[in-house]
């Protein structure tokens, strides 16, 4: 798959970037000449930079970037995190850089969180670590620490375990983070719509065994 797909960018966004800006877009954080990786079957691009030194007829397309805010001027051109969720959305892989910070990955975090609470209709029975959301969301795992760290400040999840012993004697212990039920609370509308999504596959799935 190419890094810009011209049917992606023509058929979603036609007005709102060329191909040409696209892959201007690219070369700034470096991406036109390096291999998107597959990591956890998800696609992945960490980018090592975040300018471009416009020149010419250049700076015409950059200011465009600007002004529908998928670019920055500062000293040079920058693609803006609305720029990065764009090439996201075009290239169909997660980019990640030091541009980022926890607010843009609180969402995804919570989301996670909401869906292992109400995993097979049980509610809260067993945590979500840290490692288990950076592989499901191909986000850096200390950007999901520091996510979580800071819901938890806010009171939306909490650090625990799960532990018991099995049939045959053995030790079942997970260290993660659990859902408060203030959390609940305050994302009831999607909580409520993941897990009528949860039931559905339970009811799905038994009748499936009939």
């Amino acid at each position: 798959m190419p890094l810009v797909d011209k049917i992606l960018i023509k058929r979603y966004f036609p007005e709102e970037v060329t191909d040409e800006q696209a892959a201007m877009m690219l070369h700034a954080i470096g991406a036109d000449h390096k291999e998107f990786r597959t990591y956890n079957k998800k696609r992945y691009y960490h980018a090592y930079r975040n300018h471009y030194d416009a020149g010419g007829n250049d700076i015409k397309q950059w200011d465009d970037l600007v002004a529908k805010g998928y670019a920055e001027l500062h000293r040079m051109y920058n693609v803006s995190v609305k720029g990065i969720h764009l090439l996201e959305y075009l290239t169909q892989c997660r980019i990640w850089g030091d541009y980022q910070n926890t607010a843009d990955c609180r969402y995804d975090v919570m989301v996670a969180l909401m869906q292992d609470d109400v995993y097979c209709g049980y509610g809260c029975w067993m945590p979500s670590s840290s490692k288990d959301l950076s592989l499901r969301l191909a986000i850096p795992r200390k950007l999901v620490l520091d996510t979580l760290n800071e819901l938890a400040e806010e009171g939306l999840c909490v650090k625990g375990y799960y532990g018991e012993m099995d049939e045959d004697g053995c030790v079942q212990c997970k260290h993660g983070w659990y859902l408060t039920e203030q959390a609940r609370q305050q994302y009831a509308e999607k909580y409520e719509e993941l897990k009528q999504e949860e039931y559905k596959k339970i009811n799905d799935s038994l009748r499936g065994g009939e």
